[in-house]
């Protein structure tokens, strides 16, 4: 509560009732969406995310308010308010706040992302050893240009395993960054794969 004392903001909370009928406020905090545990060359460091489909749902968005809409010049102070208290709470343990909008990401980037996550999913585990070697082949395949199709089929043969089976397992080494591929071009099985940094 200090915290928002100090800049004059109101701090959310909740009435409780207890058993015996006393009401009281419970002050509570806003917590952000998902907090990550990171690794750089410096070692471990924390941020937090918090998520929202759009920009104005901050309260940081650049669309025009009427100033006669004072319900919607209303809200909009009133999420600006909640992110700055909610980075208030992570800044004093020293976490950065970001926020993340689903309106800016990449349309194709997440289509692929999406795609590949359903099949990696579906994939069988493979002993560590045999992962290796098909990782290496993929590799072998991918700076040939191959598509997903003919890796499938290339490792389906190599390996002794159904077709449908190796498919998965290309996804898996794409959805698992150990098959680095471009995400920013639409992703089609028989098409073939560009090199790229998709972590």
């Amino acid at each position: 509560q200090h915290l928002c004392d100090k800049i004059g903001y109101k701090h959310p909370f909740a009435v409780i009732e207890s058993a015996d009928g006393n009401r009281q406020r419970l002050h509570f905090p806003y917590v952000g969406d998902l907090l990550l545990i990171l690794k750089s060359d410096f070692g471990l460091f924390c941020v937090n995310w918090t998520i929202k489909r759009t920009r104005d749902q901050f309260g940081l968005g650049d669309s025009i308010i009427d100033p006669a809409n004072r319900e919607l010049l209303k809200l909009k102070v009133k999420a600006f308010r909640r992110y700055e208290i909610e980075k208030m709470y992570y800044e004093a343990a020293e976490i950065r706040t970001f926020t993340i909008a689903y309106v800016d990401f990449d349309r194709i980037v997440t289509q692929n992302l999406f795609r590949i996550m359903c099949f990696a999913q579906r994939a069988l585990a493979i002993e560590e050893q045999h992962w290796t070697l098909i990782l290496l082949n993929l590799n072998r395949l991918l700076r040939m240009s191959r598509s997903i199709n003919q890796m499938a089929a290339d490792i389906a043969l190599s390996f002794s395993i159904p077709v449908n089976i190796a498919v998965n397992l290309v996804y898996r080494a794409i959805w698992t960054h150990e098959l680095k591929i471009n995400l920013f071009k639409t992703l089609l099985p028989d098409r073939p794969l560009l090199q790229g940094d998709c972590t």
